[in-house]
C-alpha cells in the first residue's frame, strides 16, 4: 500500500473513501435538491471512465450548487476547461458524489481529498498538471560564471525639484 493511500482524510484513508461514491439519479439533467447543504466530491464518468473530479463545498448550496453550475444558463461554471467539457457532454455523463458531511470540517476534508482522488483516478479533464505524463519537469538554469563585472542596471531618470 502506498503512503498516500494510508494517509487519513477526516477519519478515513483514501481506500476507505473510494467505495463510498454514490451515483446521482438523472445526473446533470436537472437540479439536485437532495444534495443541498451536503459537501464532498463529485466525479463525472463518460463510458465508465472518470473524466473529472471536483469539490462541492459551498456553504449554502453544497454539491447541488456545484453541479447546477454546469447546467444553468449562466456561464460562470463553464469559464474553465473542465466546466466547458462537462457542459458539452452533460447528456452523456454519469455523475457520482462522495458525501463527506455538511459542516466546515467536512469542507476541509473534501478539499483535502480532491488532490489524492485526482492522483488516484487521473481524470482526463481535471488539472493536467497532476498527471505525471503531462507535467513538465522544471529545468534549473545553469548559473552564469562570475566574470568580475557587475551588470549595469538602467534606472529611470530621477527628477529633482528645481
Amino acid at each position: 500500500m502506498k503512503t498516500n493511500e494510508m494517509r487519513l482524510h477526516g477519519d478515513k484513508a483514501l481506500t476507505e473513501w473510494e467505495p463510498l461514491w454514490v451515483r446521482v439519479p438523472d445526473g446533470l439533467k436537472e437540479y439536485q435538491p437532495d444534495l443541498r447543504y451536503k459537501v464532498g466530491l463529485y466525479r463525472v464518468l463518460l463510458n465508465g471512465i472518470v473524466m473529472a473530479i471536483g469539490t462541492g463545498t459551498d456553504k449554502g448550496g453544497g454539491m447541488a450548487k456545484r453541479l447546477s453550475d454546469f447546467i444553468r444558463a449562466s456561464w460562470s461554471g463553464r469559464n474553465h476547461y473542465v466546466g466547458r467539457q462537462i457542459y458539452e457532454n452533460r447528456d452523456r455523463l454519469v455523475v457520482e458524489v462522495l458525501i463527506v458531511g455538511s459542516d466546515s470540517d467536512a469542507r476541509k476534508v473534501a478539499r483535502g481529498l480532491k488532490r489524492p482522488m485526482v492522483h488516484h483516478h487521473r481524470p482526463e479533464w481535471t488539472v493536467p498538471s497532476l498527471r505525471p505524463q503531462k507535467a513538465k519537469a522544471r529545468q534549473k538554469r545553469p548559473a552564469r560564471p562570475y566574470d568580475g563585472v557587475f551588470p549595469t542596471i538602467a534606472h529611470a531618470p530621477v527628477h529633482t525639484a528645481a
